[in-house]
């Protein structure tokens, strides 16, 4: 049987990875012949098995670990929350629920920052989110802060409040441009297009009815919205 040169170099090639593939091992052994080197007993693999399962169960049982956010100082020193993965709670937050609930309207990004499981990059997303809201009329809008898992705001949702008396900045529906409504968070393109343009051919807008008139409009966004509207001429 005749090769080509192609088929030569490939059978080449070849006989070289399998020699450097059975030798390589060998270069680096103490002393021992490849038959030692590359031997793995049945033996060995069930005892690195049992190895492996006993380390699982002892992390499972004590699966601590530090957050990295700390708590108040207390005298000149640092503590450090607990973090528990197996069941997603955080020790300090039972200390916390002690103090008086954050309010969600007047917290600053440090005062967020101290909350279980929040860090520097939410507490800061939290401050703009509610900056863009006008502030928040329910404690289930900062699940809608980017980052907030469904764990995370079960977790900090009970060391959270609203001032009974908080009012929220309103939009002035009928003087309000596009740019403006459409900084909202709640107001897509196509709503703020269709608020701007309805108002401007039929006039202002009386109340929640007149904007319910608009077909086009989307009745989840209004009804989402509607507290941070004013509807003065």
């Amino acid at each position: 049987m005749v090769f080509s040169k192609k088929e030569r170099l490939g059978i080449y090639v070849l006989s070289v990875l399998t020699i450097m593939v059975w030798a390589i091992p060998y270069f680096f052994s103490q002393d021992k012949t490849i038959e030692d080197v590359l031997k793995v007993t049945y033996l060995e693999i069930d005892s690195a098995k049992k190895i492996l399962v006993a380390q699982q169960t002892q992390f499972n049982k004590n699966a601590t670990r530090y957050s990295r956010y700390p708590n108040e100082s207390v005298n000149g020193k640092t503590s450090y929350r607990k973090y528990n993965y197996e069941n997603n709670t955080v020790s300090g937050a039972l200390k916390y629920n002690k103090r008086a609930p954050l309010d969600i309207n007047e917290a600053d990004s440090i005062a967020f920052e101290k909350l279980p499981a929040i860090g520097e990059k939410l507490s800061s997303r939290i401050v703009r989110y509610r900056e863009r809201l006008g502030g928040f009329i329910s404690i289930s809008q900062v699940k809608e802060v980017y980052g907030i898992s469904d764990s995370v705001f079960n977790l900090i949702s009970p060391l959270l409040m609203i001032d009974k008396d908080f009012k929220p900045r309103h939009i002035e529906i009928n003087r309000v441009d596009y740019a403006a409504l459409r900084k909202h968070p709640y107001a897509t393109h196509e709503f703020t297009k269709l608020v701007i343009a309805y108002r401007k051919v039929n006039g202002a807008y009386k109340g929640k009815l007149d904007l319910e008139k608009v077909e086009e409009l989307d009745k989840s966004i209004i009804q989402k919205l509607l507290p941070y509207l004013a509807f003065n001429d």
